[in-house]
């Protein structure tokens, strides 16, 4: 269930975060933009023996690390390297290669507000990988580890843009994995205790989280503690329902390859957003915290559960609050 969990993460933050574009390409849904032929299959990036990693993706670099030389027998280092090197870019870098897989990916897109899509470009020396969503991100590694030895990338020009349904694609990598992990049980479990596991597992589809992602307020940097709540004039978020948000996350397993820690997987902006409402609630003459809408009228219970909660939101993003606490955080 870990697994199903973590490569559903990924939709999470691509319904907070949607790429801009403008609709002027005509392409429809499930667009494909490859240009590969025949004569190009089968030789993956020959003769490299290291390439070294570029961009900005929000992603485990240990784990893309060990994926990228188990796939390619390449070594990926993350550090060290020159422009003249073998590079591989996910993401937006300051080079003329990123801005061209950037702006064939814009090129291709069809603005579908369904539809997300990720461009592989090689000038034959260096790869850049372009995405619109953290849903592309994740097709886009997967399709490049996948399809690697049935492209040339030594071949400059080759490009490949890919548009699909976000939520289509993110259903379909979790019932694989769902299959797979009920498989391993075969022998352990009897069918119908098999049975009952992929009828509890049915629930954990994109609907959790479009109903997480829509709880979170980015103006106030909180998440509300219910749908009720959010849509009912007067209730704000509070730090009690943000620290079990980011709690689910840590705990569900859906940051697995993040170490289970929120800190390290949450967009820069959404995860300052969070630590700055949990710091701005703070009273710097007593070093408690308060709600907007409640103010200081809270009982004491109210208080210390707001006080654990706040301290626990920032220490898990690594920082301490402005001010000393009573609980001595």
């Amino acid at each position: 269930m870990k697994n199903i969990l973590k490569i559903l993460f990924v939709l999470l933050f691509a319904l907070m975060f949607v790429v801009a574009c403008t609709p002027d390409s005509g392409n429809t849904p499930d667009n494909d933009n490859t240009n590969i032929d025949d004569s190009d299959t089968g030789v993956g990036w020959p003769d490299v023996v290291v390439a070294y990693y570029r961009g900005d993706a929000a992603i485990s670099i240990s784990s893309l690390e060990n994926r990228f030389s188990n796939v390619t027998g390449i070594t990926l280092a993350t550090v060290g390297g020159t422009e003249d090197d073998n590079l591989f870019i996910v993401g937006l870098y300051d080079n003329e290669l990123s801005a061209k897989a950037y702006w064939q990916m814009d090129r291709d897109f069809s603005c579908d507000e369904n539809n997300t899509i990720f461009t592989i470009y090689s000038d034959g020396k260096s790869i850049a990988v372009a995405y619109e969503s953290e849903v592309a991100l994740y097709a886009a590694l997967d399709y490049f580890f996948t399809e690697y030895n049935n492209i040339n990338f030594a071949k400059p020009g080759t490009v490949v843009s890919k548009e699909f349904h976000r939520a289509n694609y993110v259903n379909e990598v979790h019932s694989k994995n769902r299959e797979e992990a009920l498989a391993a049980l075969q022998g352990k479990l009897s069918d119908e205790a098999i049975n009952e596991l992929r009828n509890l597992y049915d629930l954990y589809d994109e609907r959790t989280y479009y109903w997480l992602a829509n709880l979170w307020d980015p103006d106030v940097g909180g998440f509300y503690y219910s749908n009720s709540a959010r849509d009912t004039v007067g209730f704000l978020p509070d730090l009690e329902s943000t620290a079990q948000a980011l709690l689910f996350m840590n705990d569900s397993g859906m940051l697995t390859d993040y170490n289970d820690r929120y800190r390290y997987a949450l967009p820069p902006d959404m995860a300052e957003a969070i630590l700055n409402y949990a710091k701005d609630s703070q009273d710097p003459t007593n070093g408690y915290f308060y709600h907007e809408q409640w103010g200081d009228s809270v009982s004491t219970s109210r208080l210390g559960r707001d006080l654990g909660w706040a301290t626990r939101i920032i220490s898990g993003f690594g920082d301490v609050p402005y001010w000393n606490t009573p609980n001595g955080v």
